[in-house]
């Protein structure tokens, strides 16, 4: 202040030269000054309340929804930005609009990747089912399978595939359908075991392999347990554990 209201002062005298009292003068530009001072201030104080409470949010690791909220709201309560919802979505069932999400529902608001942002990474695709299984009679919509889901469904159809199997396809598919035909021996369960490391790595959004292991079933001389650890890629997303029975085709 010892600097900044001689130099308005003297703005004033530069600019008003008419007002020759030096009291009006005095007068004028400390209000001036002192309104200028509250006005910051306030807009500080403001500024302030807002981190505290933002940051007092963001300590928070869940709230429990109330009547008639949306993850808009929930966001805005609980991340200080609205904006935010779509990454509360994982393990919330949408409808995610006002009103959609049942009283009482646990959001989790720790650090993660939503269920929009795993079917953005990892895709959506028409869900046929569990592998070898029949598909579901029509039920009335075409049901769906997203983000990790569709991820490792893909794989395990993937493995199931015959590599070159498919006429438009011929880099899909695997090299262990035409094996499991055969007696398999402890060389072949090896070789087995890389070739699936391999067609695991051919999906695109696949970042590395973590671990593979193959296992002959007793009783079935033709068919193996194929286990694996897979990280996708994208921010955020764990590792995916695969277990998969593969049987001749």
């Amino acid at each position: 202040m010892a600097v900044a209201l001689p130099a308005t002062l003297t703005s004033v005298a530069l600019l008003r030269p008419d007002i020759s009292l030096a009291v009006s003068q005095t007068s004028m530009a400390t209000r001036a000054f002192f309104l200028l001072m509250a006005e910051q201030l306030s807009s500080f104080i403001l500024g302030v309340r807002g981190l505290a409470s933002t940051i007092a949010a963001a300590s928070a690791t869940s709230v429990i929804s109330q009547q008639g909220q949306g993850l808009m709201d929930i966001a805005a309560q609980g991340l200080g930005n609205f904006e935010s919802w779509s990454t509360l979505t994982s393990g919330i069932s949408a409808p995610w609009a006002a009103g959609g999400i049942q009283t009482g529902t646990p959001v989790s608001l720790s650090p993660g990747v939503s269920g929009l942002t795993q079917a953005a990474i990892l895709g959506t695709d028409i869900d046929l089912g569990p592998q070898g299984q029949p598909i579901a009679g029509w039920a009335g919509d075409i049901p769906v399978i997203l983000g990790v889901g569709n991820y490792r469904a893909s794989l395990a159809r993937r493995l199931s595939t015959s590599l070159g199997q498919l006429i438009y396809h011929q880099d899909y598919g695997s090299r262990i359908p035409p094996e499991l035909g055969q007696v398999l021996t402890t060389g072949a369960q090896a070789l087995i075991t890389a070739y699936g490391k391999s067609a695991l790595a051919a999906d695109p959004r696949t970042q590395a392999i973590l671990s593979a292991s193959t296992t002959m079933l007793s009783g079935q001389p033709n068919s193996v347990f194929f286990s694996a650890v897979v990280q996708p890629i994208g921010p955020g997303l764990a590792p995916i554990q695969l277990n998969e029975v593969l049987t001749p085709a």
